[in-house]
């Protein structure tokens, strides 16, 4: 057995990246919380320290009245699922919609470090980008308009599994090219 250092970063990204890969093939969503959220907490650490950045736990979109509850609304199941100490045989609903938060605020954190999209967070970017567009910005709705209309058809009709799959591809054969 061999020893390997560890960089917090290098773990937030490896957690980022394996959550994206669960989440992108169905893989189990209360395993996908508790991935993402540690990797989120990390991003979100680094971030206030070295950019002094707004996330979602600080974020100033929030009225400082709210902050307190909001973040225990956004860190009640991942609390839950970590502990068993005083809740022992308690139940808690769980909404998979904060993984793509979670997921989705973890890629911007670390693009706030200047830590560009490999081919897993840049195939969650465009997925979500070409899903759910009523959510970004208008450069972002001008990126996806760049995309001709009967590849959107396309891509509409994969799953994300297949999406995710074939976009990995296409990034090893557009950054094969590029070397």
């Amino acid at each position: 057995m061999s020893k390997i250092c560890l960089k917090k970063i290098d773990v937030a990204i490896a957690q980022v990246n394996t959550a994206i890969k669960l989440w992108m093939h169905n893989e189990d969503e209360i395993s996908i919380h508790t991935l993402i959220c540690s990797a989120y907490q990390i991003i979100n650490d680094i971030n206030i320290k070295t950019n002094n950045a707004e996330l979602l736990y600080n974020s100033e979109l929030i009225k400082d009245e709210h902050k307190q509850g909001f973040v225990k609304f956004l860190k009640e199941v991942y609390n839950f699922s970590k502990h068993a100490d005083s809740d022992t045989f308690s139940e808690i609903e769980f909404d998979s919609q904060k993984n793509i938060l979670f997921i989705s605020f973890c890629c911007i954190g670390l693009e706030k470090m200047n830590i560009q999209p490999d081919a897993i967070r840049s195939c969650f970017i465009s997925y979500y980008m070409l899903h759910f567009p009523e959510y970004i910005t208008e450069k972002g709705r001008n990126e996806i308009n760049l995309i001709d209309q009967s590849q959107k058809e396309i891509v509409f009709q994969m799953t994300r599994e297949e999406y995710y799959n074939l976009y990995q591809i296409q990034w090893k054969i557009a950054h094969n090219k590029r070397e």
